[in-house]
């Protein structure tokens, strides 16, 4: 008579063991801090671009009022209500500017230069710093702290 095949027997109590499941457990704790971390540094890497996007499109007003004035705007003719940025006297169309955005210009006495300053706490370069525009310096400067936005 041929040999039967023998059956493996399973155990009662075949489940994972404590070890097993803190290691489990440790892995998806460890893979979960990643990914959240990625997230956070990209969402503060759009609000830097939202800052950058802003600065040249208030920036490209303020320059288009130079163009029909001959002057850039006075210091108070830049109103940034909510979401939005009007140069008084301009007739342009209002600049839309990204949630949390705060806006400091400055001009010069004679008018013939401006400094643009934009922040927002939620940027990569912290509370307290953001993007300069100096408009007789070439443009943009990049990351500046509050404070700096002065004009030679």
């Amino acid at each position: 008579m041929p040999a039967r095949a023998r059956r493996p027997t399973v155990r009662p109590d075949s489940g994972s063991t404590l070890v097993e499941v803190v290691v489990v457990c440790a892995i998806l704790a460890v893979l979960a801090a990643i990914g959240t971390l990625s997230i956070s540094e990209r969402r503060q890497r759009t609000v830097d671009a939202a800052l950058r996007a802003d600065l040249r499109a208030v920036s490209q007003a303020v320059e288009t009022f130079y163009s029909d004035q001959a002057v850039y705007p006075a210091a108070g003719a830049l109103a940034a209500t909510g979401a939005s940025v009007t140069i008084a006297g301009s007739g342009a169309p209002a600049v839309l500017v990204s949630e949390g955005n705060t806006l400091r210009y400055v001009r010069t006495a004679a008018g013939d230069a401006f400094c643009l300053y934009l922040e927002n706490a939620s940027s990569t370069l912290g509370a307290g710093r953001g993007f300069a525009y100096v408009s007789n310096r070439g443009g943009e400067q990049g990351a500046a702290a509050t404070g700096t936005c002065t004009v030679p």
